[in-house]
């Protein structure tokens, strides 16, 4: 509107003769409120992706059959064994137990600027794998899971997770963590991004307390575990203990999967079941929803 040969963008809810009732100024929630809207419908469409990539990975568990180490043949593979270290391991941040597998992160929970919404800000993260043979009892086939990205599916009886409230002293496996990288905060090997000021962080002892409230969570694949593998078994030109290796499991362009877990297959199967079709059919849906506001709004129908 114009007051004063200035056009400030009130918002007009009522009049009366001679005045203008003015409340608000409302241009700022409606430029969240289209923010929104955007990010709302390419998180639909990834969600959309993210749906049919895991209902792909149910119907490969399904048509894939089971192999054994000792008959397994070169191309698409699916194990079952127990994952043994080749030499190390890597210590479990929160939990006291040697592990093949890690990956933690440390969340705030910080107000969004733009929509006053609070949301968990991931402050601290981590991921280390170390190499692994899979030992079915009729052989054992080393896996190449430091590479290529592989996919780790994780149960809850290998995750931890606990939140701590506003001014409140992290738990004693935190400190333990924040203790034992302290006088190795150059270690950047156990972490990665969005940890650059990691070592800041742990100097200060901002990591361990806070004003804001946190979350600090783990999972990992400890060794010895009984594991599920779907990968692709490839030649492999290296000794073993004075016997040729002839295959590795690794993640090839012909897959582009190497999916590991602490799962079974029943459960596996389970859960991309259920998961995909249900982010999917979400997807779509919230995609929608956003699209048909968004053309509502351009086309002044809001």
């Amino acid at each position: 509107m114009i007051v004063g040969g200035e056009a400030i963008p009130w918002a007009v809810v009522g009049e009366a003769p001679g005045h203008l009732v003015v409340l608000a100024n409302n241009s700022d929630d409606e430029g969240g409120l289209l923010i929104a809207l955007v990010v709302g419908f390419f998180f639909g469409l990834y969600l959309i992706y993210d749906g049919f990539n895991k209902w792909q990975t149910k119907r490969l568990i399904e048509d894939t059959p089971t192999e054994k180490v000792r008959s397994m043949a070169v191309g698409r593979t699916e194990l079952e064994g127990v994952a043994k270290s080749v030499d190390d391991t890597v210590e479990a941040p929160f939990t006291d137990e040697e592990c093949l597998h890690i990956d933690w992160e440390i969340e705030e929970w910080r107000k969004d600027n733009d929509d006053d919404d609070y949301h968990w800000e991931t402050i601290a993260r981590g991921a280390r794998s170390v190499p692994f043979y899979l030992d079915d009892g009729t052989g054992k086939v080393p896996v190449r899971a430091t590479e290529g990205d592989p996919t780790y599916e994780i149960s809850d009886a290998n995750t931890w997770r606990t939140t701590v409230g506003r001014g409140g002293s992290p738990p004693p496996e935190v400190r333990e963590f924040i203790e034992r990288h302290d006088s190795r905060h150059d270690d950047t090997s156990f972490f990665e991004e969005p940890v650059d000021a990691l070592t800041d962080l742990v100097q200060s002892g901002q990591i361990g307390s806070s004003n804001r409230k946190r979350r600090y969570s783990q999972e990992v694949l400890p060794e010895e575990s009984s594991i599920y593998l779907l990968g692709s078994a490839v030649p492999r030109d290296a000794t073993d203990g004075g016997e040729q290796s002839l295959l590795e499991i690794t993640r090839t362009e012909s897959l582009d999967k190497l999916l590991l877990s602490d799962r079974s297959e029943e459960e596996l199967e389970s859960y991309y079941s259920k998961r995909g079709p249900l982010e999917i059919v979400g997807g779509l849906a919230l995609s929608a929803i956003c699209l048909g506001v968004l053309l509502l709004w351009f086309t002044g129908g809001l």
